[in-house]
């Protein structure tokens, strides 16, 4: 990494890094769900747990209950999302 690199670009870089880094997560994490896979390591072990969870479908509450009724019980939620775009069509890691 280089010292002078503005954080707008430093923030392009590591997105591209921690794509990178999902898809070989989900390639390992695939192949450790895989009958018979080794999860013993030299350091560390892989402990495989199942948990349920339960979430609510917004389109069958509309239908049952009417779009207004369930819009009444939502509240708005601010999110915050930089983007970084890429300024020359040769350069990769746009989002």
């Amino acid at each position: 990494m280089l010292a002078n690199r503005h954080p707008v670009d430093r923030l392009a870089d590591l997105r591209v890094a921690i794509k990178a880094l999902k898809a070989e997560e989900d390639e390992i994490r695939k192949s450790l769900l895989a009958e018979g896979a080794d999860l013993s390591g030299s350091e560390h072990y892989a402990r495989i747990t199942l948990t349920e969870q339960s979430k609510l479908d917004r389109k069958v509450l509309e239908e049952r209950y009417g779009a207004k009724e369930v819009a009444e019980c939502s509240k708005p939620v601010q999110v915050v999302t930089i983007r970084t775009v890429a300024r020359f069509a040769d350069c990769e890691g746009e989002e």
